[in-house]
């Protein structure tokens, strides 16, 4: 449980690519997510990608901060007139409940 954590949603920087890149090498991670590079151990492609995201004003990236680290990016962007949202948390965070504060 993360209730005493503090979150936070901040612009994602060019910086939070080092940590992107850690989270994507998880085979389970890439199995489970809807978007994902053809070739995850490629820091190259990670960053062209993520400077082009950072590029499009469509899109807001943010990144997900608990307790001053990097647990996750969350974005939302448009496609075909439609708004999504797409997120991918560290694994060290999945199945951590927030803000619960029943006993």
């Amino acid at each position: 449980m993360i209730n005493d954590s503090e979150i936070i949603l901040r612009k994602t920087e060019v910086s939070d690519l080092e940590f992107f890149f850690v989270f994507q090498l998880d085979n389970e991670a890439n199995y489970l997510a809807a978007f994902t590079s053809k070739d995850p151990t490629d820091k190259n492609s990670l960053s062209s990608e993520v400077h082009k995201i950072l590029d499009d004003r469509t899109i807001n990236m943010q990144a997900i901060i608990v307790d001053k680290i990097i647990a996750g990016s969350v974005a939302k962007f448009e496609m075909e007139g439609e708004a999504g949202i797409t997120y991918w948390i560290d694994k060290k965070h999945w199945g951590k409940r927030c803000c619960d504060n029943s006993t």
